[in-house]
């Protein structure tokens, strides 16, 4: 590469060494080196393209390859879009960040005050302020350790009477031992007997109405006893 500067008020245009480059008031704007790395100020870029300072696209950025970041990456009401247009993470001016489906539900939500919302596809819907996490709907959560809460609140199932209760209870009925196994919690329950009250929505056990079932059978037997001690005290 010959080396050789032209001039025009404070801008150079030139060539030096190994790369060409544009000056503005003695500082280099713009570098290209002989093996075809460019420089945006950056003299000495170490990439195909090496920019040092901000950046600005007024229209589509095509990556063909993996986005690497180093940094912050920041969305100001933007959409992350999939290769058929539809946004699958939106990220609005008021700091919720969402995630779609097809069709553009929402199926993830982080609100800006940091409360979480999964399957709801309005965010989080304005009776259910105030919870840390909501889950929308009949979906499920699987923990596979264990889960811990200092307060529990549910909305418990209740059998519809006695009959229904002993049923429920009586359902849970342990596997064969040609089945059991012991370090296996998903082979101990015999989840195909499982009464309709106590089984889960997804071939599980509804634990909160297997609770309340057994709690309406020990209120019963209790019930149960205390006549019959009556009637041991009256027979005397």
């Amino acid at each position: 590469m010959n080396a050789g500067t032209s001039t025009w008020g404070n801008t150079s245009v030139g060539s030096r060494e190994d790369h060409f480059f544009v000056r503005t008031s003695q500082s280099e704007r713009l570098t290209i080196l002989s093996g075809g790395d460019v420089g945006i100020g950056n003299s000495s870029p170490s990439y195909k393209l090496d920019v040092s300072g901000t950046g600005h696209f007024a229209s589509d950025l095509r990556l063909d390859a993996d986005l690497v970041l180093a940094g912050d990456i920041t969305l100001g009401g933007a959409n992350i879009m999939d290769a058929g247009g539809t946004a699958r993470v939106s990220a609005v001016d008021n700091g919720s960040l969402t995630l779609r489906e097809d069709g553009g539900a929402i199926r993830f939500c982080i609100e800006a005050d940091g409360d979480v919302a999964v399957g709801d596809s309005s965010c989080v819907p304005y009776w259910a302020e105030g919870y840390a996490f909501y889950v929308w709907g009949s979906d499920s959560i699987y923990a596979e350790g264990t889960v811990s809460a200092q307060i529990f609140d549910d909305r418990t199932p209740y059998p519809a009477d006695t009959t229904e209760a002993y049923a429920a209870v009586m359902s849970l009925q342990r596997l064969p031992d040609e089945d059991y196994d012991p370090d296996d919690i998903e082979h101990q329950l015999d989840h195909s007997a499982l009464h309709p009250f106590v089984a889960g929505a997804h071939g599980g056990r509804n634990l909160s109405a297997t609770v309340s079932a057994q709690n309406e059978v020990i209120k019963d037997l209790v019930k149960r006893l205390d006549a019959l001690e009556n009637q041991c005290a009256a027979g005397r």
